[in-house]
């Protein structure tokens, strides 16, 4: 099983990087076809609202049925929506964004399964940090290249070039994991989670973990949605340095501190106090002053939560999930992420266009403080679940 992860983290940089090319392109897009910024809203908003309510059932499906096959069939649909975009209409546009929100639950679901099938448990929590990695470093780069590009080439080429990388990914993934996935037996596999259970519940274990991400994604959502206008109208020019300081670090840490996250069912206390305290301090540093400094220094402090805390409670997550509900659990794991962070760009809204930007900044900070208090709550209560399955 050595090398095959290695080939899952290539298929996801793919699959990530093409997904980066749509979020910039789709607006100048639908611009161009008369759209309003209205609708240019509801297209770029119906991705991650269909993917958020998909990505349960995607869990569950993948827990009854070979999620080879799903992951296969998932990249078949993304490569003909992605040829759906040459379709000039903006109700077109509106029906591929939410088909490919759909293909995103599943796809995304297929990556954390293979992650933990292809993996010794020991390094599972290194699988899902690499992985993470690889969704995060398209965004980094790929708007820039984007941008470059489209004043060489029609957006009509940009998508056919798209639908290319796309069958080159699937091609990739059915010539590597063919039979990888014969390695880990998974017919046997799925015809014993059958077996063992056709119910899919709650699990306590994961409702508490599950809160604490929606809180860091509600926090995490403030600077990408409002900082640019925030550094704009107070006169500051440093919010492309912070957020080359905070992808940087995200970066330099997920690269080289994922061995040091643990692996295993035991709840990671220590880690996510130290992550959670620099997730409030770095709002709250803001409040302080907007200068050079404060910037910095609050930019790499949030660098540093958002490399970790996700794939550090996903790996908890995985862990206490009994086997036959892995996939249904992650998946309503994954989907509180995305509620925070839409729930946080449109709560902050609401305190921008009544308060001032140093009241988004306090309220970040408490949001960040309850879930501090969670994470005490849940180390006081006992950091080791146990799974029965």
């Amino acid at each position: 099983m050595k090398h095959y992860q290695y080939f899952l983290y290539i298929i996801a940089f793919i699959y990530y990087a093409i997904n980066s090319t749509v979020l910039i392109i789709l607006p100048f897009y639908a611009k161009s076809m008369g759209a309003d910024y209205k609708d240019i809203g509801i297209i770029m908003g119906s991705y991650m609202f269909v993917s958020i309510f998909l990505r349960p059932i995607a869990g569950m499906l993948g827990d009854k049925f070979n999620v080879f096959k799903l992951f296969i069939f998932s990249l078949v649909i993304n490569s003909l929506v992605l040829l759906l975009l040459l379709i000039e209409s903006v109700n077109s546009l509106i029906f591929v964004r939410g088909v490919q929100g759909a293909v995103l639950a599943f796809v995304s679901m297929g990556f954390h399964l293979l992650v933990i099938k292809l993996l010794d448990d020991e390094k599972r929590a290194q699988g899902i940090v690499m992985l993470s990695l690889m969704s995060m470093i398209p965004l980094t780069f790929v708007p820039g290249i984007i941008i470059y590009i489209k004043a060489w080439l029609s957006i009509q080429h940009i998508i056919i070039g798209l639908v290319i990388f796309s069958l080159i990914n699937l091609l990739l993934l059915y010539v590597q994991y063919h039979k990888a996935i014969k390695h880990v037996n998974i017919s046997k596999e799925v015809k014993d989670r059958r077996t063992e259970s056709s119910k899919h519940v709650i699990n306590p274990g994961i409702i508490v973990p599950s809160f604490i991400m929606l809180i860091a994604s509600v926090v995490f959502s403030i600077a990408p949605a409002y900082f640019p206008i925030i550094f704009e109208s107070e006169g500051v020019p440093y919010a492309p340095l912070y957020f080359f300081l905070e992808g940087f670090t995200l970066i330099m840490i997920r690269l080289f501190g994922r061995k040091r996250l643990q692996s295993t069912n035991q709840f990671p206390k220590r880690l996510l106090t130290i992550l959670y305290i620099s997730l409030v301090s770095a709002p709250l540093l803001l409040l302080v002053d907007l200068n050079v400094v404060t910037i910095i220094i609050s930019a790499i402090l949030n660098g540093l939560a958002l490399s970790l805390i996700y794939p550090s409670l996903t790996t908890y997550v995985s862990f206490v999930s009994p086997k036959q509900q892995q996939g249904y659990l992650l998946g309503w794991f994954i989907a509180f992420a995305d509620i925070g962070s839409s729930l946080g760009a449109m709560m902050m809204g609401y305190v921008l266009d009544f308060y001032d930007y140093r009241t988004v900044l306090l309220v970040g900070s408490i949001v960040g403080v309850i879930g501090l208090l969670l994470i005490i709550f849940k180390g006081k209560r006992g950091g080791m679940y146990v799974n029965h399955s």
